[in-house]
C-alpha cells in the first residue's frame, strides 16, 4: 500500500494544485482543533500555500495505509520560522481523501 500517500507527496512536491484536487474527494472535510473546512476551502488554501512556498516538509513517514484509512507524519517548517511536527489522519471513500484531521506537535 501507499497508493495514495505517495501520490499526495508527489503532488506536493511537484505544486501539483489540480493533482490534489483529483486525490480529494468532492465531499472533503478538514477538521483542525479550531476550524473546519470543506473540499473547496481546503484546496484554495493548499493552493495558495504551495504558490507561495510557505511550507517545506521533511522526514516524511508513512504510519498505516490500507483501502479505507492513512495514517502518516512529517516535519512542517513555516515560512515564519516555525516547525511542527504533524501526524495525520485520513479516512478514505473511493482511494481519495474523504475526511481528515491532525495533531500537531511543537518541535
Amino acid at each position: 500500500m501507499g497508493d495514495l500517500y505517495e501520490a499526495f507527496w508527489e503532488a506536493w512536491d511537484a505544486k501539483d494544485v489540480d493533482r490534489m484536487r483529483e486525490i480529494h474527494h468532492e465531499e472533503y472535510i478538514y477538521l483542525q482543533p479550531h476550524k473546519m473546512w470543506d473540499y473547496t476551502e481546503h484546496m484554495t488554501y493548499l493552493a495558495e500555500s504551495l504558490e507561495k512556498e510557505e511550507w517545506t516538509r521533511k522526514n516524511p513517514s508513512l504510519i498505516f495505509e490500507d483501502d479505507e484509512t492513512l495514517i502518516y507524519t512529517f516535519e512542517l517548517h513555516q515560512g515564519d520560522g516555525t516547525s511542527e511536527k504533524v501526524r495525520t489522519l485520513v479516512l478514505k471513500e473511493d482511494g481519495k481523501f474523504w475526511r481528515a484531521t491532525l495533531k500537531t506537535y511543537d518541535m
